[in-house]
């Protein structure tokens, strides 16, 4: 009986929710920075072909994506500025589903969905109480 009630539940606690927010934070932050880290260290090379949003020029949308991509996941992982943090990636990661794989979604590129279900989810649950966010709110 006491399985049944606890997998059929519409409730969940407060905790529950904290540890969610803490795990989604540090597993697509984690997935984003090695994306980030190579355009650092790949600038040059990636600069010329990269994509030109908004009619930006490529280096300077490569600058956003390394921004959103790398210092925006290290604040999501730690939940710095959480919300925050998570406006950058989900437009780098609508820009790459738009511009990159033509919002093209299932197949090989269906993770950029998830990642971008997952960044949108973040923002609307928000940092926790495992997070710096918390930590400065008090």
């Amino acid at each position: 009986m006491k399985f049944k009630k606890v997998l059929l539940s519409t409730k969940s606690s407060k905790d529950a929710a904290d540890w969610t927010s803490l795990l989604l934070r540090f597993v697509f932050g984690t997935i984003m920075i090695p994306h980030g880290w190579a355009k650092i260290v790949n600038f040059d090379k990636i600069s010329p072909e990269f994509v030109s949003f908004l009619g930006m020029s490529p280096s300077i949308s490569l600058s956003l994506a390394i921004f959103a991509e790398f210092g925006c996941s290290i604040l999501l992982i730690i939940g710095l500025f959480t919300r925050l943090a998570t406006i950058p990636l989900i437009i780098t990661a609508y820009v790459i589903m738009s511009t990159v794989n033509n919002f093209d979604v299932i197949g090989n590129n269906d993770i950029n969905l998830a990642i971008m279900g997952a960044f949108i989810a973040i923002l609307i649950l928000g940092p926790g109480k495992h997070s710096f966010d918390n930590m400065l709110s008090k």
